[in-house]
């Protein structure tokens, strides 16, 4: 969602919502953050966000290289909060099901 269209939709339902030109400058007002970028760039918010102590729930891949992995690994280790990937999929009902259903 776009700013422009974040302000609409917060004017419609009467919400006050704060516009942020940079992600980096809202992690001074979260606690929690739901990354789901372009794949190459959920390990550089992920790690932005730890470094504030912002915990993350990221999309998969975490990282795209070994190089931003370890990264990653590091800022968790100095972090007061921790990263988790989603595996959202294993959530479904039907996925459930099945896999109840196998040997």
């Amino acid at each position: 969602m776009s700013g422009v269209t974040a302000t609409i939709e917060s004017d419609r339902i009467g919400a006050k919502a704060k516009e942020y030109k940079d992600y980096k400058e809202m992690l001074e007002d979260i606690d929690v953050a739901v990354v789901s970028s372009n794949c190459d760039m959920n390990a550089v918010i992920s790690i932005d966000c730890l470094k504030k102590d912002v915990y993350v729930y990221s999309e998969k891949p975490l990282a795209t290289s070994l190089e931003q992995l370890k990264m990653l690994e590091q800022a968790a280790k100095t972090s007061k909060a921790f990263v988790s990937a989603m595996f959202n999929i294993r959530c479904q009902a039907w996925y459930r099901t099945i896999k109840k259903a196998l040997p």
